[in-house]
């Protein structure tokens, strides 16, 4: 069992009615967030914050039917990474680090046209942040660093650019603070002088890694149906524990509960299934860049594009080549040693082993494009522009694939 733990803040209406709560990243019951500058790491806080609450605690365990305000990172405001969630259920804080530029314009536009609410976090000035003020709902000031009468300058320019905003004071420590951002109109108040955050602790069951590629490889085996698939997944306690945690959530709005594998599969259907497992697995490795996951999927979809562009059979098995040939750098272990313990047919072992056969030559081929050897491309029956489209088409799938957890 390997312990879970999300930070959760109240926040508070003028009459200090519960509104929401904010929840934050925590790696331990240590009440304080350690978090990087860098994107992968903001990244990972996000992605922390995600998978811990609708997976493994459960929103409503930990906001019951309030709004959850959750930090977004730049990752997942653009769309690259996706949000596993129904607008209704969460405010996305953008994150005061992440620039008013015509990227992140259009993905709050878009996120809005969507019904998201969106607020602006650890707000201090209005310098160069115009445009994102006129489209936001919310703006959290920073209280602590303003004087009294930088607050209400700021408070009335704010205000003059969207006189719409609600305005939601944060790092509030003392009743004086709390009285003047009151009598400046805050609709909204949070700090230490209400409630210190609490830290919720949870539990995963840990999964076995080797148990979920192979449950990927039968994924990718036609012949599979959904009493195979049940068994697998039924004899991972961890896999089934987060998929029927999944399907129950929120983000499904399920009219009676959700109790089977059965069930499960049979509403999300096979493709659903995999993303999700993909997900899972990317979301346990926590060892390894998840450039590395992401780099297998799109060698896995570009095999599969270019079998079935070139008329070949069993693109489905071309796709379980190019996903497993990074195996032994995601697992630390020889390929050979891997290999053998999936359910795996003669044609993709010698594929990834030897690069024998046609779905070799494919793999070859994707690894020769990777690494820019295009003295090699040119000997190629397959065209230029055939291998670049599907690239760039595996591309956008691979970032599309982890849309598994996203609300419906």
């Amino acid at each position: 069992m390997e312990r879970v733990f999300v930070g959760r803040q109240p926040i508070f209406d003028q009459q200090l009615g519960l509104q929401a709560y904010e929840l934050l990243f925590r790696s331990s019951q240590q009440n304080a967030a350690v978090i990087g500058s860098h994107d992968f790491d903001q990244d990972m806080a996000t992605t922390n914050v995600m998978l811990n609450t609708f997976i493994d605690i459960g929103l409503e365990q930990l906001v019951e039917t309030y709004p959850a305000y959750i930090n977004l990172s730049r990752s997942f405001l653009i769309g690259s990474l996706p949000l596993p969630f129904a607008p209704e259920q969460v405010v996305l804080e953008i994150l005061e680090d992440i620039k008013s530029e015509p990227e992140v314009i259009t993905a709050i536009r878009d996120l809005k046209d969507r019904g998201y609410t969106i607020a602006l976090d650890d707000f201090i000035n209005v310098t160069d942040m115009h445009e994102l003020v006129k489209m936001v709902d919310i703006i959290k000031v920073d209280v602590q660093p303003l004087s009294t009468e930088e607050l209400s300058v700021l408070v009335s320019s704010l205000r003059q650019i969207n006189p719409n905003i609600r305005l939601l004071a944060e790092k509030v420590e003392d009743n004086d603070v709390f009285e003047h951002c009151k009598s400046l109109g805050f609709d909204l108040f949070q700090g230490y002088f209400f409630c210190r955050p609490q830290v919720v602790e949870g539990a995963r069951l840990s999964g076995n890694r080797l148990e979920m590629l192979n449950l990927m490889a039968e994924l990718q085996d036609t012949d599979t149906d959904f009493a195979r698939l049940e068994y697998l997944i039924a004899r991972d306690v961890a896999l089934s524990y987060r998929l029927l945690r999944y399907i129950n959530s929120a983000a499904f709005s399920m009219r009676r509960s959700i109790e089977s594998i059965r069930q499960v599969l049979t509403l999300l259907g096979m493709n659903k299934i995999r993303n999700i497992v993909c997900l899972i697995l990317l979301s346990e490795i926590d060892d390894k860049p998840k450039e590395l996951m992401t780099l297998s999927m799109i060698r896995g979809k570009m095999c599969e594009l270019l079998a079935q562009r070139e008329g070949l059979d069993g693109a489905d098995q071309y796709f379980t080549v190019g996903l497993f040939s990074l195996l032994d750098a995601i697992m630390d272990s020889p390929l050979p040693e891997l290999i053998n313990n999936l359910p795996l047919s003669d044609m993709v072992k010698d594929a990834l082993l030897e690069h024998k056969g046609e779905a070799g030559q494919v793999l070859l081929l994707v690894e020769q494009f990777e690494s820019g050897r295009w003295d090699r491309l040119m000997d190629q029956k397959v065209t230029p522009e055939t291998i670049t489209g599907a690239w760039i088409d595996a591309v956008q799938w691979a970032h599309e694939s982890t849309e598994s957890l996203k609300a419906q």
